[in-house]
């Protein structure tokens, strides 16, 4: 994953955790290269071409409310509306304290 030709790794929580927290499902995805043999049980999922919103920020402890804040801004800017499920991209090598992860937050969004 680390340096060029390295892959992207994305993310999220599906279902969601309920309300008052508790277990949730996770997926994770990495980007796919051009060339890349894979073995028969990877499954290969292509997302559509879409417009997002996109937050970046540091240290795990802001996910919550950064997440929070993404959607209190596409939905208070009137311009786009919240078009499906987010994702979470690490910026950051594995292994990362979680105080010095950075990550991205994938918002797709339609206008």
């Amino acid at each position: 994953m680390d340096g060029p030709g390295g892959y992207r790794w994305f993310g999220a929580n599906d279902p969601p955790p309920p309300g008052g927290g508790g277990p949730c499902g996770h997926f994770s995805m990495l980007t796919e290269r051009p060339g890349l043999e894979l073995g028969a049980d990877v499954e290969v999922d292509r997302l559509p071409a879409m417009t997002w919103a996109v937050a970046r920020f540091k240290g795990l402890e802001r996910i919550t409310r950064t997440w929070e804040a993404l959607h209190g801004r596409v939905r208070g800017g009137g311009r786009y509306r919240v078009a499906g499920h987010g994702l979470g991209e690490s910026l950051t090598p594995p292994g990362t304290a979680f105080e010095d992860m950075v990550l991205g937050l994938w918002l797709p969004v339609e206008g």
